[in-house]
This record gives C-alpha cells, structure tokens and sequence, in this order.
C-alpha cells in the first residue's frame, strides 16, 4: 500500500479462497479523515467507510506479560461425588493478571495464602465441576472473587495457562515434567567429557 496526494493505494500481494480481491488488483480509496485511532476513506464506489485502530496482539500480550504473574503448578485430587466413585486429579497452572497500573509501577505482592487458598477451594471441586470449558469458566470467576482480597483488590482476571483433568497418575507426572528444571551438569561429568 501507498499514500499519494490523500489516496490510499492498496494492492492485493495475497488472497484467500472467498476474497473479492485478485492479487496484483491495486484499489485506490480517497481519504477523507485521518487522526490518531481512525482513517475514514471513501471507496471507489462512493460508500465511506471509517477504521479504527487496534492493537496488535503481539503488543498487547507483551503489556499483558508485564501486569501478569505466574503461579506454580497445582495439583489437587478432586472430591469423589460417590465414596466409592473413581478418583480423579486437576492439574492446572494459573496466571494472576493485575489492573493496569502506572507505567513502571511494580506488580503488586501476593499474599503467601493465594497459593493455599487456591488449592483449598480446587481440591473441593468435583470432576462433574469441572469437566467442561464452560464449567472451568466458572471456576476461574470464582477464584477471582476468592483470592482479589490476598491482592488488596488489584487483580483483573485469572487465566489458566495449562489444565489437565486425569484419573491416571501418569498424566499427572506428565503435566508436572513440563515444569521441572533439567538438573544440573555436576563437574564429574564434565571431567570426563575433556
């Protein structure tokens, strides 16, 4: 695309199966208004059409990293519904997102009783709980409400980075290698590699 004398030139370098453009069609719109947020622009068949300006998601993930804490891995066993009913696990790891503060602001602190009252309120969930995306939804707001208090407020959402629902221990081992460190070289070995 390019701007000449307010016109927007605009070239088609690829399309997809459904599009109105054909690659190497260049169209041109006359701009109308342009400021900050907005680009209104007439197309060639006379209709206005106004843009607004959107931030890119690779922008906005880098804001949202930086209001955002990562909680350790949990893993709880879920309450059986029947004495008798299968035993079933939540894996899940959690992502504490904070208000929008001050540029530069440091992330506010978690009171050492997030972690535990998180596992306290999932390990009373039950697998008919939490069995569906929906369901898991309803979790999330309810962890919100109950650990917005350890963060004097400031938390805005919790988002959950991973979650697994398993009646097999080895799913669950599986989850958890995911986040362990690879152990350290020790020296004997690099002796024996010189």
């Amino acid at each position: 695309w390019e701007v000449v004398d307010n016109y927007l030139h605009m070239t088609a370098t690829q399309t997809k199966k459904g599009d109105a453009w054909t690659v190497g069609e260049t169209v041109s719109f006359e701009i109308v208004e342009i400021d900050a947020m907005t680009l209104t622009m007439k197309k060639p068949n006379g209709t206005v059409e106004k843009w607004t300006r959107v931030k890119s998601q690779k922008a906005e993930e880098k804001e949202r990293l930086a209001r955002a804490l990562s909680m350790d891995p949990i893993v709880v066993n879920l309450r059986k519904e029947k004495p008798s009913g299968k035993g079933h696990f939540l894996c899940i790891e959690l992502e504490v997102v904070f208000q929008p503060g001050e540029e530069g602001a440091p992330l506010p602190t978690l009171h050492p009783k997030v972690r535990e009252t998180a596992i306290f309120y999932l390990s009373s969930m039950t697998y008919s709980q939490v069995n569906t995306m929906e369901k898991v939804g309803k979790i999330k707001d309810r962890l919100l409400t109950i650990l917005n208090p350890y963060a004097g407020g400031q938390i805005e959402s919790i988002a959950i980075q991973n979650i697994t629902v398993t009646s097999r221990w080895k799913s669950v081992e599986s989850f958890l290698s995911q986040y362990q460190e690879a152990p350290p070289e020790s020296s004997e070995e690099k002796l024996d590699e010189s």
